[in-house]
């Protein structure tokens, strides 16, 4: 085995190993998504029992007042990605959705890329070199992202693999439309089928975006379907 190899299987003995110390030390074991629950539960079948889903919670402090519902969209225009530039968050696969949208004529929709990440130059690069710039706007590391989400049309989310974005949260609190992968616990989350897509799918991404592009009705829907998904993430802890 090389040296790398050797450590990797360290990591995940060492790991497994920590993982069955949790389930014999703990009364009660908290997940966030159904996901993560069945994935852990799925090499330590004791703690199955033992086990509950606490999902994330549209609540105070951080989703505040005053930048609930304040999205005003009727139609689809500027779309917006809220994330780490890596592979993890899957900025790739809408970024090569938009090239191709764009290069079908649908030339009225820009995107906003908000976060920072290792790859910020390159994605940087590769917008000047496809002639895009006045079409994707990246904008790094923002100190306050609900300005940009309460202002975007269409919120994605085509990560990898997630546990439990809170992107997705900060999308339905300020009332903005969120569509989202098949990844982790984001089904979990968004529920509908409309809302949802395959992972590492870029044309999927491209059908959903081009089709509340040109339907209204069905881009209402989509608002529609997350203003009622809202209402699941409302819920007050126990005093």
């Amino acid at each position: 085995f090389s040296i790398i190899r050797m450590k990797q299987l360290f990591q995940l003995a060492w790991y497994r190993n920590y993982e069955k110390k949790i389930v014999s030390h703990f009364d009660c074991l908290a997940f966030q998504s159904p996901y993560d629950m069945n994935d852990f539960c799925s090499r330590n079948p004791s703690g199955t029992a033992k086990s509950c889903v606490i999902r994330g919670n549209i609540g105070l402090p951080r989703f505040k007042p005053e930048t609930a519902d304040t999205n005003t969209s009727t139609e689809l225009k500027k779309i917006l990605f809220v994330g780490t530039l890596g592979n993890r968050k899957g900025v790739r696969h809408l970024l090569k959705a938009f090239e191709t949208i764009i290069k079908a004529g649908l030339n009225g929709l820009t995107l906003d890329v908000v976060g920072p990440g290792d790859d910020f130059e390159y994605w940087n690069d590769w917008i000047k070199r496809n002639d895009l710039n006045d079409k994707i706007k990246l904008h790094g590391r923002v100190a306050d992202p609900f300005a940009f989400i309460s202002d975007a049309d269409l919120m994605v989310v085509p990560s990898d693999f997630d546990s439990y974005p809170d992107t997705i949260l900060e999308a339905l609190h300020a009332g903005t439309p969120v569509i989202g992968s098949r990844a982790g616990g984001i089904p979990d989350m968004l529920e509908d089928d409309d809302l949802l897509f395959p992972v590492q799918d870029p044309e999927s991404i491209v059908n959903i975006i081009r089709l509340a592009y040109f339907d209204n009705e069905f881009y209402l829907s989509l608002k529609e379907k997350c203003d009622k998904r809202k209402s699941f993430f409302h819920f007050n802890w126990p005093q």
